[in-house]
């Protein structure tokens, strides 16, 4: 059986910050799909999957698909986690009628 290099075509991987950050990934137009999501978690399978991150840092997702004559092949991708931002307003406290002025203390792990 004679096999050539698969084409994945394009690996759509979106991190959305929340409380827990999540990888929402699809690719299609193969047999099989097993991504690994980079810190230690078990494999997922399917053309779209769904992973939450619960630390932020820098993972390699990983997906090997496979053709149904046995063809295989590897995409790698780095997905950055970033931290949460610590929220921290302020406001003064104005007499009645007058306006209130909130200060952002908020700070960010990333610049």
């Amino acid at each position: 059986m004679k096999c050539s290099l698969l084409h994945f075509g394009h690996a759509f991987i979106r991190v959305i910050p929340r409380k827990d950050t999540t990888c929402h990934s699809q690719v299609s137009s193969l047999g099989s799909y097993i991504w690994n999501f980079g810190n230690g978690s078990p494999t997922a399978s399917g053309s779209a999957v769904t992973h939450t991150y619960g630390a932020a840092g820098v993972y390699t997702v990983t997906l090997i698909g496979q053709t149904a004559d046995g063809c295989r092949d590897t995409f790698q991708k780095s997905v950055w986690v970033k931290p949460l931002p610590t929220a921290a307003f302020t406001a003064n406290t104005p007499c009645f009628g007058e306006p209130v002025v909130f200060t952002d203390n908020s700070t960010s792990a990333v610049a």
